[in-house]
């Protein structure tokens, strides 16, 4: 098992829209999410797919997985986060370049459909990958990410603290 590098304040995220276009479907909150990760100190980078809508899906196969292997190719993105879930990314999955990630690994973050990703990334480079919030509706619902919220976020992605320890149920 190979862990990522930690994120540091002023790294890069790469946003990526790998299944439904929620972007476009709901750009205040997508922007309110952009808005919480450069609060909290890093600075981000915007896919290919961020602004495009096929329906159901952000864009065609073939750019949807150029989008993710861009950001792993790109030595300037520390981690690569997804806008939300879908219906759709397993079909990405054949193109991915799964080498890249295992020679520069970084972190993956999303839930939902993304978690076919997620796994397939886990399964065939052995980097740790992260089942957890994603751009829209972690980060940019409520005008913002809770504190509590925030908070473990920094505690996993920049290591501010280490296992073992214990996640309190939030007030809000």
């Amino acid at each position: 098992m190979m862990k990522p590098p930690k994120l540091q304040v002023g790294d890069t995220i790469g946003i990526i829209t790998p299944s439904f276009p929620a972007p476009v479907q709901f750009e205040g909150r997508y922007q309110r999410g952009v808005e919480q990760l450069k609060r909290m100190g890093f600075k981000v980078k915007e896919g290919t797919c961020t602004y495009k809508t096929e329906g159901y899906r952000s864009s065609s196969i073939r750019d949807r997985a150029d989008e993710l292997n861009a950001f792993l190719h790109d030595p300037e993105v520390k981690a690569i986060i997804s806008t939300i879930g879908g219906t759709n990314s397993n079909s990405v999955l054949p193109y991915i370049d799964y080498e890249q990630l295992r020679r520069h690994p970084k972190i993956i973050m999303g839930y939902s459909d993304v978690t076919a990703i997620l796994m397939a990334c886990y399964a065939k480079t052995d980097v740790v990958t992260f089942y957890g919030p994603a751009i829209v509706p972690s980060f940019g619902e409520y005008g913002g990410m809770f504190e509590t919220g925030e908070q473990y976020v920094k505690d996993i992605l920049c290591l501010e603290r280490t296992a073992p320890f214990q996640l309190h149920i939030p007030d809000e």
